[in-house]
């Protein structure tokens, strides 16, 4: 009688462990499914407006996009002061299809791209939950290079 529930005890944790790496793996296999990866194409001018232009070639929806862009403050600069540069975050659509692009502005009546290399930050997440936030940079003397420089596991700046 004793081995009987011996048995069955091992049974019963045998099954909870392979119920629990199934629903991992089905996890995985989930946020896989849904994953967005969206794009920086383009960072031009487009009428009065800087224009930063994405688009998402993964599977899924990117939701909650953001789009940073550091620019120089004409403001700023007018005052004297040393650094100029701020993080401005660009206007646009918080949400980007499957295979579609996206266009964020920022106004050129306050803010100027300066010499040399513009960093761009990316962030958004997907219908999983999974979040992202990538750097790129942008060097409009030397077009279209454009480089992703890495993906951030967290910025409290825009947490």
């Amino acid at each position: 009688m004793e081995c009987a529930i011996w048995v069955q005890t091992i049974t019963s944790i045998v099954l909870v462990l392979v119920t629990a790496s199934y629903v991992c793996l089905t996890k995985r296999l989930v946020e896989e499914s849904n994953t967005a990866f969206v794009d920086f194409c383009n960072f031009g001018i487009n009428d009065k407006d800087y224009e930063v232009v994405l688009k998402n070639y993964g599977p899924g929806v990117a939701i909650g996009v953001q789009v940073y862009v550091k620019l120089n403050s004409l403001e700023r600069s007018l005052e004297g002061k040393e650094d100029i540069s701020i993080m401005i975050q660009a206007t646009g659509p918080t949400v980007i299809p499957v295979n579609s692009e996206a266009s964020f502005t920022v106004s050129r009546s306050k803010y100027n791209r300066g010499e040399g290399i513009t960093p761009v930050f990316i962030k958004y997440k997907t219908i999983s939950g999974k979040r992202f936030i990538y750097e790129w940079e942008y060097d409009h003397l030397n077009e279209p290079y454009r480089r992703l420089v890495k993906q951030h596991k967290k910025l409290n700046h825009w947490e």
